[in-house]
């Protein structure tokens, strides 16, 4: 999978529970609700994959960089990736991570 800056698609990438609280992406993201043992998911415009299925994503640190970097993801620790077209309208908040509730929880909205 590739995806590249102005290309009008975006990424959601979900991870396995627990990856984010390693703080590998902590220095990348602002976490809404982080929950232990719940998936994290962030949305990303730039991403590419080698070819054992790791993922290389181009971020800026949240402490006021302007240069993007590469941060690297093994492909054990990512669920599932998908690819959406921007179709126009703007993309995702990609500072953020989001958490997915469990199946049947409707007393909280997931955090985008």
């Amino acid at each position: 999978m590739r995806v590249k800056k102005d290309s009008h698609e975006y990424v959601c990438v979900f991870l396995k529970p627990g990856y984010f609280e390693t703080g590998v992406l902590g220095d990348y993201f602002s976490a809404t609700v982080p929950d232990v043992g719940k998936p994290a998911y962030f949305w990303t415009d730039n991403i590419d994959s080698d070819e054992l299925g790791n993922y290389r994503v181009r971020l800026k640190r949240l402490s006021g960089s302007t240069t993007e970097e590469d941060v690297y993801i093994p492909h054990e620790y990512v669920l599932l990736v998908t690819a959406q077209k921007a179709k126009g309208n703007p993309k995702p908040d990609t500072r953020k991570i989001g958490f997915v509730l469990p199946a049947g929880d409707e007393t909280e909205a997931p955090a985008a």
